[in-house]
């Protein structure tokens, strides 16, 4: 009879880990879904930054043009304050 008690003992320990195996599976599954969303919220994050990045070149290119524009007209103001009187007095 102690075989028949050792047999009902491992029954009840496999059946009892095959529930801790469910619940394991069930945990699992939620982990894989989280990743899942996890991996989209990365990905969408770094499209972002690609963006991000080239509206900053775009910019900075932009910044720069403004820049040279601001410069020449610059020259031109300078150049329009020093033109000549043609010999004449300048009032100022």
């Amino acid at each position: 009879m102690d075989i028949e008690r050792a047999i009902e003992h491992l029954l009840e320990l496999h059946a009892r880990a095959e529930v801790r195996m469910d619940r394991q599976e069930a945990r699992m599954k939620q982990v894989d879904k989280r990743l899942e969303t996890l991996s989209r919220v990365v990905e969408g994050g770094i499209k972002m930054v690609i963006e991000l990045r080239q509206a900053q070149r775009e910019t900075t290119e932009q910044i720069r043009a403004m820049a040279a524009d601001q410069k020449e007209l610059r020259g031109l103001m300078k150049a329009f304050l020093r033109r000549s009187t043609n010999g004449g007095r300048r009032n100022g």
